[in-house]
């Protein structure tokens, strides 16, 4: 009976520790669970943390992006206003050039009946560059005579006489005349008191 007693006893303690073996297993699997939940919410927020940044830093960069292309743009502009620019100097430049070259053409008594209507408008263009009272009066007058009549005028107001602005337009005396009558007409200059050399020559 004390043999079973003792038996029983040392059964009863096995039992015993081993329920408690895994209450001691159970709870440190469970502070293992909770260690690992409070180390991956921290990982979670730290993640969170660097999303939140990497979000900031995503917004920065596409504000920067954005006044990148903007800047880029209005350098766009610029460059194309500067191509324009150039090429209206140039154009002016060229024009002038021509110009130039025509008065250099009338200075020596040179042919100027086969000049394009381009070429005329390009003197035209200088020599308002050279004469200031030509100039204000050709900005009232513009839209009222031809290129060959303001030509003609110039010549007059060069100093040019008759012959030689016939021999540079090669045209006819009858010609010529018709068209001072003309030119004098269109600028309501009376035929019979004024004569169109005084009139240019007294422009202001």
């Amino acid at each position: 009976m004390l043999i079973k007693g003792i038996y029983t006893i040392t059964f009863s303690l096995k039992v015993i520790a081993l329920y408690f073996g895994a209450l001691l297993i159970i709870g440190i699997l469970i502070i293992i669970i909770f260690y690992k939940a409070i180390c991956s919410r921290k990982i979670i927020k730290n993640l969170t943390q660097q999303c939140d940044c990497l979000q900031i830093e995503i917004e920065q960069l596409k504000k920067i992006s954005e006044k990148k292309e903007q800047e880029i743009v209005k350098i766009k502009v610029n460059l194309k206003q500067v191509k324009e620019n150039t090429s209206q100097q140039i154009f002016f430049v060229e024009s002038i050039i021509s110009g130039v070259h025509t008065y250099v053409n009338i200075l020596e008594n040179k042919n100027l009946s086969q000049l394009k209507v381009e070429e005329l408008s390009n003197f035209i263009k200088f020599y308002t560059q050279i004469d200031t009272d030509f100039s204000l009066w050709f900005m009232e007058k513009e839209r009222l005579l031809t290129h060959r009549e303001v030509v003609i005028c110039i010549l007059i107001r060069m100093g040019k006489e008759k012959p030689e602005i016939i021999d540079l337009l090669r045209c006819s005396d009858g010609s010529y005349r018709t068209l001072k009558n003309r030119i004098k007409s269109k600028l309501c200059i009376d035929i019979y008191k004024c004569e169109i050399e005084e009139y240019m020559k007294h422009l202001y």
